[in-house]
């Protein structure tokens, strides 16, 4: 049976389609999740302004993983809506996996950027019917305070290491989930900045493997096929 992977949509249309094609391929359902997003309507207080970026050496910057950078009540609000939203889908595919032909128990979060931050909030709130069986994270880390849930998925982490914020906060949220004996991996890519997304392997870049390191990562804990 196929696994499905509720994608936690951050990139554009086309860019979506190009990443469930590439899983599609591989015996995985892909379903685009779409979220409540704060549209930077005028709700941030006055005054308020960003902290200092941080890089890879400093994952204490962040206690408990929280790398958000800027909490006040409206923004806060979004990341808990955007949390339901994902929580309601797992529900909803788990209430429909026999129609569609997908296994029940390997149904997972794959998160790009803020979409990684909803994923992680989702399954830190998520009832037995609503967790993840698996959490990817593409250099997304936690928008809020990390407490590793009982029976917590396993947790693979994908960034580049010289992604400000991000590649510290991600840092932090492995090793939360290995305090709390949870199975997690990080993957901290050493070449390029910032985010990236499905790239054509070319033998230049370690980062370009992500896709692969993923797609083996899945097979070695059995959530698809190994052959």
């Amino acid at each position: 049976m196929p696994v499905c992977q509720i994608c936690i949509r951050y990139f554009k249309q086309y860019t979506f389609d190009f990443t469930a094609t590439f899983l599609n391929e591989r015996g995985i359902a892909a379903i685009g999740l779409r979220y409540h997003l704060n549209r930077g309507d005028g709700q941030m207080p006055q005054g308020v302004r960003m902290p200092p970026m941080v890089d890879v050496t400093h994952p204490d910057a962040f206690p408990q993983a929280d790398a958000n950078p800027l909490h006040f009540a409206y923004g806060d609000s979004i990341i808990r809506l955007a949390a339901e939203d994902a929580k309601a889908a797992i529900r909803m595919v788990r209430e429909h996996a026999d129609e569609w032909h997908i296994s029940k128990d390997k149904i997972g979060f794959l998160g790009f950027s803020a979409g990684g931050g909803v994923a992680i909030a989702a399954t830190m709130s998520a009832n037995e019917t609503e967790r993840p069986d698996f959490l990817c994270t593409n250099f997304g880390p936690s928008l809020m305070p990390v407490t590793v849930p009982q029976n917590a998925p396993p947790l693979l982490i994908m960034t580049r290491v010289d992604h400000p914020n991000v590649a510290a906060g991600l840092v932090a949220l492995f090793m939360e989930w290995k305090k709390a004996g949870a199975n997690a991996e990080l993957h901290m890519y050493g070449d390029g900045k910032g985010p990236y997304e499905l790239m054509p392997v070319t033998g230049e870049t370690t980062t370009e493997t992500w896709s692969t390191q993923m797609i083996q990562w899945l097979k070695a804990k059995g959530f698809i096929k190994r052959n």
